[in-house]
């Protein structure tokens, strides 16, 4: 636990919505019952006190996520919800992108450039600057920062 990063600068608005990629260099399989979790938050990084990181993202505020062992958390219900994907099935080189659509808020995640799970709506990225969080929960070990890369 513990593996949480969240970028330092919002996340650009383009025409589909906000959106950012990782690639995972490492992972750990068969170690934990959990996978990357990537995500938003609408809490800014300098928010959160220094000396006490969160151990898992959905404990920063106003932060909305999508892998863990194939859960989504939605801050507006404060729950951790099952969905039909799981980030235990990634693979090192596998590229995992997030994007937050301009038109209704929703959180997709694609796996090599296929969308393969929708997660929570209604996320104010017209409203609000949002962040990008990961979590290097459990089987993932490290992930690489795509900054030039556009959603599919």
């Amino acid at each position: 636990m513990r593996g949480v990063l969240i970028g330092t600068q919002p996340l650009m608005l383009g025409r589909a919505g906000a959106y950012f990629e990782v690639t995972l260099d490492e992972v750990r399989p068969g170690e934990s019952p959990d996978g990357l979790t990537l995500g938003v938050t609408a809490t800014a990084p300098d928010a959160l006190p220094l000396n006490n990181s969160p151990a898992t993202v959905e404990h920063i505020p106003e932060t909305w996520s999508l892998g863990y062992d194939g859960q989504m958390w939605d801050c507006k219900s404060g729950t951790l919800t099952q969905v039909d994907w799981d980030p235990r099935s990634l693979r090192e080189g596998d590229s995992v992108g997030l994007l937050v659509t301009a038109s209704e808020g929703e959180l997709i995640i694609f796996r090599n450039g296929t969308a393969v799970c929708a997660g929570p709506r209604g996320i104010p990225v017209a409203s609000r600057e949002l962040y990008p969080v990961v979590d290097l929960l459990g089987a993932a070990r490290a992930v690489r920062w795509m900054p030039e890369a556009l959603p599919p």
